[in-house]
């Protein structure tokens, strides 16, 4: 049966077989990246050869860390309404 754009029922036997979706599911979440990413630069801050730069390479572990956190609640692995743990 065809769907208002003239279309067989074909999208859903496409969808099964997207080779496009089987990459993404072998591939890291985007937030495991963002991890990836946090844990270089904090591996970058301890080589670090000036203040500065230690703490430029310890907020962007942060940033990432906090992209990580937003993705994970996009991708519903968190509840969007949880409440973050309280660091000191």
């Amino acid at each position: 049966m065809a769907n208002r754009f003239g279309a067989s029922d074909g999208v859903s036997s496409y969808v099964e077989t997207c080779p496009c979706l089987e990459q993404r599911a072998m591939k890291a979440s985007e937030s495991d990246e963002y991890r990836l990413n946090a844990q270089n630069c904090a591996e970058m801050a301890e080589r670090a050869k000036s203040g500065p730069s230690y703490k430029r390479f310890k907020r962007m572990e942060r940033a990432w860390l906090a992209l990580a956190e937003g993705q994970d609640r996009l991708d519903g692995e968190i509840h969007p309404l949880a409440k973050r743990p309280v660091t000191v």
